[in-house]
């Protein structure tokens, strides 16, 4: 059985837990209606929140891991509160992955888009060139031997 004092740092590292991945689920809602064309800084500065998020998430389940450790492998699952966070967390993870999927769709649908609009552009640039060919040509010839 797990002590009060360590139930409640577990129950309050699951808080934590919970607080982050709500902070990760609000971010991919805001990038799934911003594209990174139109709204570079938002999106860099809402991948930047994303990242600090997710180290923070890695701190706390580490930290979860010595505290559950260190409990002598008893968990509190008896206990009502954490079990309601531990649900609470299954279901933000769920729609974060579903998020995440729609999100990485648009951008590999805006990657294809770019990529085009690039090899447009070179397409324009040989086709330009070939019009400007006879500016470059030599008119003493090819190859002169500059030997004496």
């Amino acid at each position: 059985m797990v002590t009060s004092l360590e139930g409640d740092h577990i129950q309050g590292l699951l808080e934590n837990k919970v607080y982050f991945l709500k902070e990760i689920l609000t971010c991919s809602r805001i990038l799934a209606e911003l594209t990174y064309e139109n709204h570079e800084p938002e999106y860099g500065s809402l991948l930047e929140t994303r990242e600090r998020c997710i180290e923070a998430l890695s701190s706390i389940e580490t930290a979860l891991q010595v505290e559950l450790q260190s409990s002598d492998g008893a968990v509190a699952g008896d206990d009502e509160a954490v079990s309601v966070l531990t649900a609470q967390i299954k279901m933000l993870i769920q729609e974060i992955l579903v998020l995440d999927e729609r999100n990485k769709a648009a951008i590999s649908t805006e990657l294809q888009n770019l990529k085009m609009r690039i090899n447009a552009l070179n397409c324009g640039r040989k086709g330009i060139n070939g019009y400007q060919a006879y500016q470059r040509v030599n008119g003493t010839g090819v190859y002169t031997d500059s030997r004496k």
